[in-house]
């Protein structure tokens, strides 16, 4: 039952653990979510608002986006469990509000793994993003 009086609330003063470890990570103190949280989407909505489905990278440009998202979301864990589940599900969410096609990650797990502890130790996207990327089928635009 505990799940039920947890599900949907994120860690907050009083409640939840202080941080959070997650292989060889740590989460943001449980103070810091809400502000980090707050700061992360507001700086998605400028990011956001920037993506004109007019660039000739479109589709890129919208992967990246989700990408940052997700493994920032990752990073600060604001729940107690099911963070990754919860971050990969809001990606592709903007996949597809984006137009795009959701993105599986479940056959490249350990890659996937590898390329979200790069960005969390040197703040390094690429490989996360080229991971996505090439999970993607783009189109060839002409």
């Amino acid at each position: 039952m505990a799940f039920a009086i947890m599900g949907g609330r994120h860690r907050d003063v009083g409640f939840g653990s202080e941080t959070l470890t997650f292989g060889p990570n740590v989460s943001v103190r449980r103070e810091l979510v809400q502000p980090e949280l707050r700061a992360t989407f507001e700086q998605f909505d400028r990011r956001a608002a920037e993506v004109s489905d007019q660039s000739t990278d479109y589709e890129t440009h919208v992967i990246e986006l989700a990408v940052w998202l997700h493994a920032e979301l990752v990073r600060i864990h604001p729940f107690e469990d099911g963070n990754g589940r919860t971050s990969r599900l809001i990606a592709n969410h903007i996949l597809v509000r984006h137009g795009l096609l959701p993105i599986a990650l479940e056959a490249v797990k350990q890659e996937y793994t590898d390329a979200l502890n790069l960005y969390f130790r040197e703040k390094d996207m690429r490989p996360l993003t080229d991971l996505y990327i090439g999970l993607y089928p783009l189109p060839t635009r002409t």
